[in-house]
């Protein structure tokens, strides 16, 4: 089949950060973080709460860096508390003043398997879920080692923690979205590197997404299902590919860094038991983590001293800058990178 990549403005289109309003035709923002920039865009928005809960995020962040790890989530999760109220204040979505999330430890040894996330019906939380077009109509309940499992940030600390795990994220060596030559006829398309492929990988394709073969070192997939996109009619493109774009983002979630990368979610039973993306599992992790914090401390030191140490540490070190990037996409819209040149001045100053 003849086919042309999707542009705007000659340059293609592709996956975004931001689910709810991607900004598909702005240039991509680049800043070491998004701090400054979202507070700015906030205050020509005239969104004064929003603005407020995100310099209180702000301090919360500072503060984390300065803890150990069985003080810093505390911190961390009322800078996630906060930055969520912000997107929810900037989208004028009401919520109760609940949290919308709770936990528990589970009887046995310390394990992240017993300790146990319920997600509510009500509260920030179910909001954030809603927002971002997840369902949370009734509770669900969780152990840590499952929500950490679907997190790609920490996906390659998991599987080398739990050396029997399934990998479920498969990385994408390219995307975009072709258009059927002489057609408006467009789909979502992405390869993976060979080498990450198996047998099995085609059956594990989330469904509506189908094998398109390949060609070198590169196995496509794309999905199945279509939308119009003519160039002569650019906005009502981009309301159509905006809502295609929602659909997919359910299966394909980014890391951020100096150049994001986009990993698809295998469809393994298992892992389909969370119908969640990165966002409101983040915020569940780190509030469970912020409860062992306050009310067992020596339980979360003893957490960190077992076989899961380094990836329950990972997740505290990183999650932070991940759940902010997200959110930060999702209240302006815009797509963010880190600069090179800030990652070399970093690495330099720490050598």
């Amino acid at each position: 089949m003849n086919r042309e990549a999707v542009t705007i403005r000659g340059r293609a289109v592709s996956l975004h950060s931001s689910i709810l309003n991607p900004r598909f035709s702005a240039s991509t923002v680049l800043c070491p973080d998004p701090w400054d920039y979202v507070s700015l865009w906030l205050q020509r928005k005239h969104k004064d709460k929003a603005g407020f809960y995100w310099g209180q995020a702000r301090q919360f962040y500072r503060a984390s860096t300065m803890l150990p790890h069985t003080a810093s989530p505390l911190s961390s999760y009322y800078c996630f508390l906060n930055a969520t109220k912000a997107l929810l204040a900037a989208r004028t979505v009401s919520s109760s003043k609940d949290h919308g999330v709770t936990g528990e430890t589970d009887t046995g040894r310390c394990a992240l398997v017993n300790e146990l996330v319920r997600f509510k019906t009500g509260g920030v939380l179910p909001a954030l879920c809603r927002v971002l077009g997840e369902g949370c109509q009734s509770e669900s309940t969780y152990n840590l080692k499952l929500l950490f499992w679907n997190l790609p940030f920490i996906h390659r600390a998991y599987t080398l923690t739990y050396s029997s795990a399934s990998e479920l994220f498969l990385p994408l060596e390219a995307h975009g979205f072709a258009r059927k030559s002489n057609s408006m006829e467009t789909w979502f398309w992405g390869s993976i590197q060979k080498r990450y492929v198996t047998a099995k990988t085609k059956k594990t394709l989330p469904a509506g997404f189908e094998h398109d073969g390949g060609a070198g070192s590169e196995w496509v997939f794309r999905r199945k299902k279509r939308f119009n996109w003519s160039g002569r009619n650019l906005d009502h493109s981009l309301t159509e590919l905006i809502e295609y774009h929602r659909k997919i983002r359910s299966y394909v979630f980014p890391i951020y860094a100096t150049k994001n990368r986009w990993y698809l979610k295998k469809s393994l039973a298992e892992a389909d038991k969370v119908s969640h993306s990165p966002l409101p599992i983040i915020y569940a992790c780190m509030h469970r983590l912020s409860e062992l914090s306050r009310y067992d401390p020596q339980r979360l030191a003893r957490h960190l001293q077992l076989q899961h140490n380094w990836l329950l540490a990972e997740f505290l070190d990183c999650a932070p800058a991940q759940f902010i990037h997200g959110i930060a996409a999702e209240i302006t819209g815009d797509e963010f990178l880190v600069p090179e040149s800030f990652r070399m001045e970093r690495d330099a100053s720490t050598t």
